[in-house]
């Protein structure tokens, strides 16, 4: 959904790999009453994290689920957190990689709302440095545009859903360095009909377009008044409507997935 533009990915994949099995090597070795040998067990969550790694370079490749493991639940979870962290290393992870994590956390015995909320911590991370990347390619009055869009599509269907409330976040750090504040910003979204073109980049425009649509999906509905504004935001942003749909259906397939996979605690 979000790229980041990152130098030496693989080196960064195999420190975290590394470093993670150090971690787990010495919690594995202190743990007593464990069922399974620490060799196998790390062996096992080696090929995972090997696995997890070639997935987030080549999101079309289909793994198959790892065995069933018993381990201790703060290892299990450690790993479980270490997997994420490799799939999103530049990006949400799409479908491939969502169902590769459901199997990782089912052979492991990890409940869907504990890999949901882990899930969850890291998408927001992961945004985060998303938005921080962006403000060093926008100036001050697309940053503006910018907060002011995702605001709009929040309040578009007029209620704020739990879940989009974490972008607040966001909207936060984009106007950080301005006089502006959310409330001024939640209040220009509300009276502002029109948008200006933004003169975007491609790549920066096609993130925060899949930010709207994220939005716009975040409370399991897809409603008129969303539909219409993404095509405005994508207007400004500088897509073209003929290439609105190539944005939109892969995040939806894959926010699809996500809740069939990891539903969030009603």
């Amino acid at each position: 959904m979000f790229n980041l533009d990152k130098a030496d990915d693989k080196k960064t994949q195999q420190e975290i790999i590394q470093q993670s099995i150090e971690i787990l090597s010495k919690k594995l070795n202190e743990t007593g009453s464990i069922q399974v040998d620490p060799e196998i067990a790390l062996s096992w969550i080696t090929s995972v994290f090997e696995n997890s790694a070639k997935l987030s370079e080549d999101k079309t490749l289909e793994i198959d689920a790892p065995t069933a493991l018993e381990l201790p639940r703060d290892i299990s979870a450690y790993t479980i957190q270490t997997v994420i962290r490799l799939l999103t290393q530049k990006s949400d992870p799409e479908d491939n990689a969502l169902y590769y994590l459901s199997d990782v956390g089912s052979a492991l015995g990890v409940q869907s709302e504990e890999m949901r909320n882990l899930l969850d911590r890291e998408f927001n991370k992961l945004r985060y440095e998303f938005t921080i990347q962006l403000k060093k390619e926008l100036n001050n009055d697309q940053l503006y545009w910018c907060a002011l869009i995702l605001m709009k599509i929040i309040c578009a269907d007029g209620q704020i859903h739990p879940a989009e409330k974490s972008f607040f976040d966001i909207i936060g750090e984009l106007i950080k360095e301005s006089d502006y504040s959310l409330d001024s910003i939640k209040k220009a979204a509300l009276e502002q009909s029109n948008l200006p073109k933004l003169n975007l980049n491609p790549s920066p425009a096609e993130s925060m377009l899949k930010y709207v649509v994220t939005i716009a999906m975040c409370d399991g509905e897809y409603v008129g008044q969303e539909s219409e504004f993404i095509k405005q935001a994508a207007e400004s942003l500088g897509i073209e409507p003929s290439q609105i749909d190539a944005v939109l259906q892969p995040v939806a397939s894959s926010f699809m997935v996500l809740e069939s996979l990891f539903p969030r605690k009603q």
